[in-house]
Formats: structure tokens, C-alpha cells, sequence
């Protein structure tokens, strides 16, 4: 399933089925129907029994069930999120981790806006209420940005929105309790901001999509390792063409991209045909923007994703997506639609390899920021 979340909040799950694999470069189909001024701000892949956990920004965490989402095809405009969960007044979800693994061997890492990392073993999330527990404490002006599952021996990767990353093992994070603050990850400029994180083994790939449409995708072993808190290197050579980074992956060759764009476009591409290139560089065009729209949403798709037994429809919840590159969409007031997408590919000119900055981001020294561990006396500095 294909699960969609709005900037005003609507929800809503899709068939993976009701999207066509498309060459990169193309335009892309109606993703969803949002409202005026509304935009697409995430969009993930996950089976129908797996559990979601909702992030908000009191760092407040609540879970559901992804079946129990309503289910919708491409057009349609989902429910509204304060609907399906039981939120407070003023209280908005910033990430959301699909999960079902709640034991000691597996780890939640979270980082926020500002740079502050943190670790809690997963079994501390085991034991879900309706009205949510707390997750972190977030400092005053920071919001939470997103949140991974770890098995504990995985490299961490940093992206900010100015084209930075860090590279380091995630041993560099000891695990804390549920209402830690956290220590520092990366530090950042003045006008920079984290805009994702990504775990991944030493052997794999970054993808790094920008807002105007533009990605590759870079071997780890690119970015050197180093330790937490430093200024990282240059992760996208940014400029005007490619507009800043809105989002970092860990992708392998089987896996598939679906970019969603703030006027509800969507685009699935094969990340076999985004090319491998170096760490500076700008990248190619994976998505072809009317004027004023940009990226907003970036999801990654496994080769195949098997869900044990029937959904609540009945009806059999295994997609395999290991066909060919492209397959007919099925609307669900049509009973076939051949859209026309302009595949045109043209790829940009790399940015030249000698362009690397390296002198301008050595690391800097770990630096831990305040670190809480109960809700007790959240005002306590080292």
C-alpha cells in the first residue's frame, strides 16, 4: 500500500497497483486530488498489517493499524488525520514510521530540525495507548523531522536543505529513554535545516532528490565517516537550476522512486535507471515541473512487498512490483486508462568532480547538547 498524508492533514492508503513504473524525466500521473492550497507532504510504502506510528510535534507518539486508513484510489482526497487518530487541540504529526517490530534487538533513531539526534530501544514502544506516549522532549523552536528503525550496527546519513550531509555509525548514538532530548548530530549553518536521515549499510546507496525535480544516487562509501556533531560534506552541488534538497534515501538497484509534487503529481520511476554519480554533483532530472510546483513527497519502493492473508476487503494483499518498467494503471471509475505522460529523459550535465568543497566542511568536534531523561525536569542542562 501507498499511504499519502497532506499539509493539512488528509490521509489516505492506495493500491501500489494503481500506479504505473514510468522512465525518468516524465511528467507523471494525478497522485491525489488535494484542496485549494493544499499540498502532498509525505507519502511512504508499507504492508497493511504493519503498525504506523505517528510522530507529533509535542512529541506525542500514537499508533494504527495501516488497514484500519481508508482506502482510496488516485483521485480521491483521503480523510481527514484528526479523524482516524485521537489528537489534541493545536497538535500536528510531523513523521510517521511504519513498524512491526517492537523488541530489544531494534532501535527507533529520530533527529530534528535543528541537528539533535536521538536512540530508544523499540520494546519501549511496545505497549500503545489511545492517547499516545511520549516520544522526545523537543526544545523550544525545533520540530521533529524524521524517524528510522534500526537493528543497532547501521550507518547513519544526515541531509540538510542546503545540500550538507554527515556520515557516521550509528554506535556513535548510546540509546536513551523515551523523553531524552538527545545529543547532537550534525552541526548546522544559520540559514540550513535538516530535511531527512537515512540508515544504510557501508555498501549501498544514497538517493538525493531536490525541489525542482533533480536526483542521483551516490555510493555511501563517498562520504567519509566520521563522528557525530561535525559540519559534514557536500552531499548536492545546489544551485538555481536544481533548487535545494527536500529529501535523502537508501536505496538499492531493485528498488523503485515515487516523487509527489505540491499540485498532486506523481511520478514511479526504477532506480536502476538513475545512474550512479559522484558525491558533488547536480544530479539528473527525474521529475518535469510546471512552473511554480516543486517536490514535496519522496517514497522508495521495494522490488516486492508480500502481506500475509487477506486484507479487510478480502482480497489479496501481494503486489510485485518485479515486472516490466511499465504496466496499465487501473482507475477506480475506469475500467482501463492509458494515460499520455511525456517521457521526455534529458539528462543535465554533472557537476565536475574537481568542484568538491572538502576544505569548507572538515568536521568540527562532537558537541553534545542537552540530554533529559525524564519528564521530572525538562529545564536541566548539562
Amino acid at each position: 500500500m501507498i499511504v499519502t498524508i497532506t499539509e493539512s492533514g488528509y490521509i489516505k492508503r492506495v493500491s501500489q497497483q494503481e500506479y504505473r513504473s514510468q522512465r525518468r524525466g516524465g511528467k507523471g500521473v494525478i497522485g491525489m486530488t488535494t484542496k485549494e492550497e493544499d499540498s502532498v507532504v509525505d507519502m511512504f510504502s508499507a504492508n497493511t498489517h504493519d503498525y504506523l506510528l505517528f510522530f507529533s510535534d509535542a512529541g506525542q507518539v500514537r499508533w494504527i493499524k495501516v488497514y484500519c486508513l481508508p482506502l482510496g484510489g488516485r483521485y480521491s482526497k483521503g480523510r481527514s488525520i484528526v479523524n482516524v487518530l485521537s489528537l489534541n487541540d493545536g497538535e500536528e504529526i510531523r513523521s510517521v514510521l511504519p513498524s512491526k517490530d517492537f523488541d530489544d534487538k531494534h532501535h527507533i533513531v529520530m533527529v530534528s530540525r535543528k541537528g539533535v539526534m536521538k536512540k530508544t530501544l523499540a520494546s519501549l514502544f511496545a505497549k500503545p495507548r489511545k492517547g499516545g506516549i511520549r516520544a522526545l522532549t523537543l526544545r523550544e523552536g525545533d520540530d521533529l523531522v524524521t524517524v528510522n528503525m534500526t537493528d543497532g550496527s547501521k550507518d547513519i546519513f544526515i541531509g540538510s536543505f542546503k545540500g550538507k550531509a554527515i556520515h557516521f555509525n550509528e554506535s556513535e548514538i548510546r540509546p536513551m529513554g523515551r523523553t531524552a532530548a538527545g545529543v547532537r548530530g550534525i552541526r548546522l549553518g544559520s540559514d540550513d535545516h535538516v530535511i531527512g536521515m537515512a540508515v544504510s549499510d557501508p555498501d549501498g546507496c544514497i538517493m538525493t532528490v531536490s525541489e525542482k525535480g533533480y536526483g542521483k544516487r551516490t555510493p555511501v562509501s563517498e562520504y567519509r565517516e566520521t563522528r557525530r556533531g561535525g559540519k559534514g560534506v557536500r552531499n548536492l552541488l545546489v544551485t538555481e537550476k536544481t533548487g535545494n534538497v527536500v529529501a535523502v534515501r537508501s536505496v538499492v538497484d531493485t528498488d523503485e522512486i515515487m516523487l509527489t509534487s505540491a499540485n498532486g503529481k506523481l511520478i514511479r520511476t526504477p532506480i536502476g535507471d538513475i545512474r550512479v554519480i559522484g558525491r558533488s554533483t547536480q544530479g539528473v532530472r527525474l521529475m518535469k515541473l510546471d512552473d511554480g510546483d516543486k517536490v514535496m513527497a519522496v517514497s522508495i519502493i521495494p522490488e516486492k512487498v508480500e502481506v500475509e492473508g487477506e486484507d479487510e476487503n478480502g482480497d489479496d494483499s501481494s503486489v510485485d512490483n518485479s515486472g516490466d518498467d511499465v504496466a496499465v494503471v487501473e482507475d477506480s471509475d475506469k475500467d482501463t486508462s492509458k494515460d499520455t505522460v511525456d517521457s521526455d529523459a534529458g539528462e543535465v550535465k554533472e557537476g565536475s568532480e574537481e568542484t568538491r568543497d572538502d576544505t569548507s566542511s572538515e568536521d568540527t568536534p562532537a558537541g553534545d547538547t542537552e540530554e533529559e531523561e525524564s519528564d521530572a525536569d525538562p529545564e536541566r542542562k548539562e
